[in-house]
């Protein structure tokens, strides 16, 4: 039956990209950048700017709960309330980042999104979807008719963790293009925007939980450098996995322009910030030289990208 409903859904949202989805973009590569991966957006017109091997499916790891976010502030009011359970928590593989949820705490929604999204824990992601769907199953369904509606027609997520063929999943993959697509629209919910950008977070105890604060993953809060004097870094999501290598998303602004990059298949956590400050510092430095053209944040198309949320 589940795989009856997916596939209606494939069809239907297949059909809608075939009337309405965008001409593909295919941009230059930045010079001496040697990230194996990556596409970077002007986060106010959609267009893709720059890219490398950006059509190449690429796994995005945690990167996935990005998506998983969206379709729980689709679905459900932030102050909801969840009691995390032992079913819902023996499906979160060991070798998964967790924040160490245990049953019998009640959590809301809103304090789940923070541990999704800043400590990347899978059992908070594992707890959002049991918990705000009437199945972990029509979880990955909303996720998906999400990207079939944006015209993404490379994605496809069989997992809300963003686990890949090293745990077993196998129909959880992307593109740079799709992928950067894909978070320019998450960077469009408040929510998300106001979480991601947070260097740390604390969580009250409770019932067999202990209290807890956390640092982002998100290195360029704490111990990787960047060019501040021509941007800050508002917003990111990491992911590592063994078949992924280090992801990186970043969004940077000036204040008056966006930019959205996303990194794939870096050796290291610290390629993968060294790579994409070098991406921001040349967009910024030719927008500022005048040799490319950024749109501002009051540009007339990015209201008309904003979720119905």
């Amino acid at each position: 039956m589940r795989e009856t409903i997916r596939k209606i859904s494939f069809i239907f949202w297949a059909i809608m990209i075939l009337l309405f989805n965008k001409i593909p973009c295919y941009a230059a590569e930045i010079p001496d950048i040697s990230t194996p991966s990556y596409a970077v957006i002007d986060a106010c017109s959609g267009e893709i700017l720059y890219s490398k091997n950006g059509e190449i499916p690429i796994y995005p790891a945690s990167s996935v709960k990005l998506v998983t976010a969206m379709v729980v502030i689709d679905s459900v009011p932030l102050d909801k309330t969840i009691v995390v359970t032992n079913k819902m928590l023996q499906h979160v593989p060991a070798d998964a980042a967790q924040i160490g949820l245990r049953a019998g705490g009640e959590y809301t929604v809103y304090e789940l999104l923070h541990m999704l999204l800043i400590s990347s824990a899978a059992d908070a992601a594992q707890v959002l979807a049991e918990g705000c769907f009437q199945s972990y199953d029509e979880c990955v369904l909303k996720m998906n008719e999400k990207v079939m509606m944006l015209g993404l027609k490379q994605t496809m997520f069989d997992n809300v963790i963003g686990l890949d063929i090293g745990n077993g999943y196998t129909n959880t993959y992307t593109t740079p293009h799709d992928f950067v697509q894909l978070c320019r629209y998450a960077m469009s919910y408040d929510v998300i925007r106001e979480i991601v950008k947070m260097p740390a977070y604390s969580i009250a105890p409770r019932t067999n939980n202990n209290g807890f604060s956390k640092k982002s993953t998100n290195r360029f809060y704490s111990i990787e450098p960047y060019s501040r004097e021509m941007y800050t870094v508002i917003g990111s999501k990491t992911g590592t996995t063994c078949n992924a290598g280090n992801v990186l998303v970043t969004t940077a602004t000036d204040g008056v322009h966006e930019v959205i990059c996303v990194s794939f298949k870096n050796g290291t956590r610290h390629e993968a910030y060294t790579e994409t400050r070098k991406v921001l510092d040349y967009i910024f430095a030719m927008k500022n030289a005048g040799n490319l053209s950024l749109a501002s944040l009051d540009y007339h198309e990015w209201s008309l990208f904003q979720p119905n949320i």
